[in-house]
């Protein structure tokens, strides 16, 4: 799986996987630092998604690595009921942002459960 990169002024940062045969996007995120708690939302570049995983209708597949919790979504109902911001704060632009509440999602449990 080719690692999938977001240039971002002079930054390179990893953004998930991407599995052209599955036609899925990965991307590991942790609760307590990715969650946006306003939208109770996953979120993913807006530029990325609209460009490459919508018109190519891959999955969505985000592994919240503290709950042990994988969430699922097409691109389709991502782009249906997702949600657009755009964050800049401390000289820093984070660009544009697609977010998924938690509600629209797939979930699955994996791992040992307590």
């Amino acid at each position: 799986m080719p690692v999938v990169f977001f240039h971002n002024g002079r930054e390179r940062t990893v953004i998930g996987t991407l599995d052209t045969d599955k036609k899925e996007f990965s991307k590991k995120v942790q609760k307590s630092k990715h969650l946006y708690r306003v939208l109770d939302a996953w979120g993913t570049d807006a530029d990325y998604f609209t460009n490459v995983l919508l018109p190519n209708k891959y999955t969505l597949r985000f592994v919240d690595i503290e709950d042990k919790i994988r969430y699922t979504v097409t691109a389709e109902k991502f782009a249906k009921e997702g949600e657009h911001l755009h964050f800049k704060g401390n000289g820093k632009d984070y660009g544009a942002q697609i977010f998924l509440s938690r509600r629209h999602w797939n979930k699955e449990h994996y791992g040992i459960q307590r």
